[in-house]
């Protein structure tokens, strides 16, 4: 059972990655695209690294998971309601290819 929750775990996170590659393209177009992806890109790992340290602390301080649970919870439905505010994509000109 634990392999397959690690593989879940694993295949949701390739996905995030790859779902914040599509909107960093559509929603700001592709000129500044590796500075803006960078930037998003630290604070997603930031918070793959910093995740694990809050959820100890919670633990060590209240004995259980049930705090930090709840409010991860909460956060992901703010996070899932905030894409439904996105809106259409926006229309870049396209840039002529220089030969």
């Amino acid at each position: 059972m634990a392999a397959v929750a690690i593989f879940l775990i694993g295949f949701a996170l390739g996905i995030e990655y790859d779902v914040m590659a599509f909107f960093v393209a559509r929603y700001f177009g592709l000129r500044s695209y590796a500075a803006i992806y960078g930037i998003l890109y630290v604070f997603f790992a930031m918070g793959s690294g910093f995740g694990p340290l809050g959820f100890g602390w919670d633990y060590d301080a209240h004995g259980s998971y049930d705090l930090v649970l709840k409010a991860s919870f909460v956060m992901l439905l703010l996070a899932a309601a905030a894409f439904l505010l996105l809106g259409r994509y926006r229309v870049f000109a396209e840039e002529p290819i220089v030969k």
